[in-house]
């Protein structure tokens, strides 16, 4: 794994880039650790074909403080230019906690994005009016699991081609 710092107007971002295809996105959740370090368990099970692309929002991890103030959505459009720069096929986002919001306006930014697995998301919609689903509702009660995860990424990348 390689760090890449990518200076902007809003500060220098930091993130932990490993060559591969297709890339893995990963967003972290609130907090100081580095996303590389929180998602280091999945991240070292993955196969070494895959591409990683572990981010630090500004403030947090190896990434700068702010130089200005910025929006959510200023961040997020500068971490979907990061990635565009990696130029990907295929895309999947790894996203915990407010990770979910970032991977919202990713999804909209990048035409090659071929699945989200969110971890605990928190959203507009998790805050504010949360499903109430029978599926929802029992996707809660089960464990994320490193097998649970390998599958989905397999299932985004592999099965969806069949």
């Amino acid at each position: 794994m390689k760090t890449k710092q990518f200076e902007t107007q809003l500060g220098t971002f930091s993130a932990q880039v490993r060559p591969g295809k297709p890339l893995i996105v990963f967003l972290n959740g609130a907090g100081n650790i580095e996303a590389c370090d929180n998602f280091a368990l999945i991240i070292n099970q993955l196969s070494p074909e895959y591409g990683i692309f572990a981010i630090d929002y500004l403030d947090n991890g190896r990434s700068g403080l702010a130089q200005k103030n910025y929006t959510l959505a200023d961040e997020a459009q500068k971490i979907a230019q990061f990635i565009k720069l990696q130029d990907s096929e295929s895309i999947a986002i790894v996203a915990h906690s407010i990770g979910g919001i970032y991977a919202r306006y990713l999804v909209q930014e990048l035409a090659n994005v071929r699945g989200l697995v969110l971890i605990e998301p928190t959203t507009g919609e998790i805050m504010l009016n949360p499903p109430q689903t029978p599926d929802y509702l029992a996707a809660q009660q089960q464990p994320i699991t490193l097998d649970s995860l390998k599958s989905s990424l397999s299932e985004i990348f592999f099965d969806s081609a069949s």
